[in-house]
């Protein structure tokens, strides 16, 4: 768990103390040699959660995962207000939850079930990935980079002729989150790549191959469950790659999953 804020009581600041990592969150700050006692006050989406008083600088508040916001008084022993801070976020984070401050890689592996339309040639294929994430410190953005190979082997058409396509391709872009709930979270996919092709056309007299070096793009949308160690994803992409200007397009769904660390 992760407790970051700062509290300004008048002209006395207040810093939260270091992190620690506990099951129940230790909430501290400095002394303030004049007060007797301290208001503390802990809401959570408008309802209060806490509301007490305490002679000791700290408290341990018994607070699950999720977004806060805090408040503290500090009294003289005439029970006078001689300070006391704004409403403060606190934001304490567990494995379950992501946040806009919470920081993971995971990896992944998925099979999708393809279907391109390209050529003329209308068929199925399959696929794997290995999928790594990022979040960066700007709110409900991560990184990403996935590791595609496609295979479509073979292709039959109606002269008898046998396509063999294999894709492999890197793609690096955004995925746009936002926060359902501690353990859900959905958001779109961006990801611009490169991809590598080869494409081995057979019929009766003999067999071609081409390769091909283009441009491809990943749109998507996904609802990740967020688990103590991992991840797993579900959704929806769509694929471009631009194979010497025949375009070779495909509409996955997907099923990823993966470790956080």
């Amino acid at each position: 768990m992760l407790l970051l804020g700062f509290i300004y009581l008048s002209n006395n600041s207040i810093l939260l103390s270091k992190p620690k990592i506990e099951k129940t969150p230790r909430i501290e700050w400095r002394a303030i040699s004049a007060a007797s006692r301290y208001r503390v006050q802990i809401t959570k989406s408008g309802s209060t959660i806490i509301d007490t008083k305490t002679a000791s600088n700290f408290i341990s508040a018994p607070l699950h995962h999720g977004v806060y916001k805090f408040k503290i008084t500090a009294y003289n022993q005439k029970g006078e207000t001689i300070g006391e801070s704004g409403w403060e976020p606190l934001i304490i984070q567990s494995w379950s939850l992501v946040s806009k401050q919470y920081y993971y890689v995971g990896v992944g592996v998925g099979f999708e079930y393809i279907t391109p339309s390209w050529n003329k040639i209308n068929e199925n294929g399959n696929s794997w990935n290995i999928y790594g994430g990022y979040d960066l410190p700007i709110q409900s953005i991560q990184l990403e980079a996935i590791l595609d190979y496609q295979s479509f082997s073979p292709i039959y058409k109606e002269d008898k002729v046998s396509t063999e396509i294999d894709m492999y391709s890197l793609n690096c872009g955004v995925f746009y989150f936002s926060r359902l709930s501690d353990l859900f979270t959905a958001g779109v996919r961006l990801s611009p790549g490169l991809s590598y092709t080869t494409i081995s056309i057979e019929d009766t007299e003999e067999t071609k191959e081409y390769n091909s070096i283009g441009l491809s793009v990943i749109l998507g949308i996904g609802l990740r469950f967020n688990m103590s160690y991992g991840f797993i994803e579900h959704g929806v992409e769509y694929k471009q790659t631009f194979l010497n200007g025949n375009d070779f397009m495909s509409v996955r769904p997907y099923l990823r999953g993966g470790a956080r660390f």
